[in-house]
């Protein structure tokens, strides 16, 4: 992925039915990132004069090609050998360069893991160069600027205020989250950087205030529901997720929940009095439909499914035992050497089908085994060391995770919730399952008594 964090589109167009733009010809969009605000108001205003702003190498890149002006910037150090490579190419292609160059920053490490992917982008570099600046030209497609200036976005809205235009912005989320993504591209690269003031999540609602104060037209997005300030619209995609917008006027309120979709399938239920020390163990890729279908039936009535990046069903001799998640870590510090952005993953669901002999923790542990987590690496270049999960509950512990995960941290402020960390199981699934087997299930509970009531989320 080029750019992380965007606004999804849904919540944009939502946005755009929400704020009226009649009387709008120019807006000034603060913190542009993948411009997707630009995009979709390209669309909808063509004739609206769009000035963009961002600090990034690649926003601001992509910004000035876009206007006409190529940035002039160079690589060095760790990515002297990607200079070489690139040199003398187009001002297209050397955007591309700076996609594979981001790419590369996963790989900066020492490790034999590391060693090997970046031998294998430098033996393979023009190809990678020749996707990415694909990828850009495509992209270019559809930004039409006005204007691109590389500042603090602060500065950019001061320069709305003055010319009467609109302000769109979605600040960051966490504070030094752009810095960090883009610090190692930054520390191998020449190029004219901006000065700026790293943004606290924590002022936006001052921000809104002062833009208030000031009489400016402004559309602000965020993932935080402040006190001070009524949001015009809200767009959720799942428990996790939801985005505020915050507006100078509204021609009307909105909320907007993302359903999610199902598609049912055959299955045999678990038959938790037939299991056997030998029953046979069965880990499968499950589609985002599928998933969905099967949490409607075995996760707590009422929530919202926020869908992750890979899914996996778990069988035992050919009947469902239940499922789960994984996802990227979310941009929360948990203060822990180990919870790493490459060294860790997060679990975001799982579940079983049947509420005797423990049969969650074994779901659990296999979430947590190399096998699974393999195949998860493989798709998405990464080296997984840990697994880190959640479970919301006012309880001094979770019953599933005990004994299976370690206490990570606890939250009492707001909605109760307990994190945990695993390290991988450099076990088989089938091994696993004995281990659960001899700990937990063989002479834990009578054939036909029930456990105790699942944990909400985790």
């Amino acid at each position: 992925m080029i750019f992380a964090g965007a606004i999804p589109r849904q919540c944009l167009e939502q946005a755009l039915r929400v704020v009226d733009l009649t009387a709008i010809d120019t807006a000034f969009v603060c913190c542009s990132g993948s411009f997707r605000i630009e995009q979709a108001l390209t669309v909808k205003c063509p004739s609206m004069a769009l000035h963009s702003n961002d600090v990034s190498l690649l926003s601001t890149a992509i910004g000035r090609v876009a206007t006409g002006s190529p940035l002039a910037f160079r690589f060095t150090g760790d990515l002297e050998w990607l200079e070489a490579a690139a040199l003398g190419a187009s001002p297209l292609e050397r955007i591309g360069a700076i996609g594979v160059a981001l790419s590369l920053a996963r790989f900066r490490g020492t490790s034999e893991f590391a060693r090997a992917h970046m031998a294998h982008y430098r033996a393979n570099i023009r190809h990678y160069l020749d996707v990415g600046t694909e990828k850009m030209a495509k992209y270019l497609e559809s930004l039409k600027l006005r204007s691109f200036t590389c500042a603090d976005f602060r500065e950019h809205a001061d320069a709305a205020i003055a010319a009467r235009g609109l302000i769109l912005s979605w600040p960051p989320t966490i504070k030094n989250a752009y810095e960090r993504d883009f610090r190692f591209v930054n520390k191998n690269s020449e190029w004219e950087r901006p000065e700026y003031r790293v943004f606290d999540p924590a002022e936006l609602g001052p921000w809104i205030a002062s833009l208030k104060d000031r009489g400016a037209q402004f559309c602000i997005f965020s993932d935080r529901r402040l006190e001070e300030h009524a949001p015009a619209a809200l767009y959720t995609t799942g428990r996790a997720k939801r985005f505020y917008l915050y507006t100078s006027a509204a021609a009307s309120s909105s909320l907007r929940r993302n359903g999610t979709k199902s598609a049912p399938f055959r299955y045999q239920v678990i038959d938790t009095d037939a299991l056997r020390a030998d029953t046979k163990v069965s880990v499968v890729d499950a589609t985002s439909d599928h998933m969905n279908f099967i949490k409607d039936k075995y996760q707590l009535p009422g929530l919202v499914h926020t869908d992750g990046l890979y899914r996996f069903l778990v069988f035992l001799d050919g009947q469902l035992a239940g499922g789960f998640v994984y996802s990227w870590m979310s941009g929360v510090s948990y203060r822990d050497p180990r919870v790493t952005k490459l060294g860790a993953l997060y679990l975001l669901s799982d579940f079983a089908a049947s509420r005797k002999r423990k049969l969650s923790k074994l779901v659990a542990m296999l979430a947590t085994g190399r096998e699974s987590i393999q195949r998860f690496d493989r798709r998405f270049v990464k080296r997984t060391k840990v697994v880190v999960t959640s479970a919301f509950t006012p309880r001094p512990t979770s019953m599933k995770y005990r004994g299976i995960f370690q206490l990570l941290s606890r939250r009492t402020v707001g909605t109760p919730c307990l994190n945990y960390i695993s390290e991988v199981r450099d076990a088989s699934n089938d091994a696993i399952y004995a281990e659960w087997w001899r700990r937990y299930a063989a002479n834990a509970h009578r054939p036909g008594e029930a456990e105790d009531a699942p944990d909400a989320g985790g």
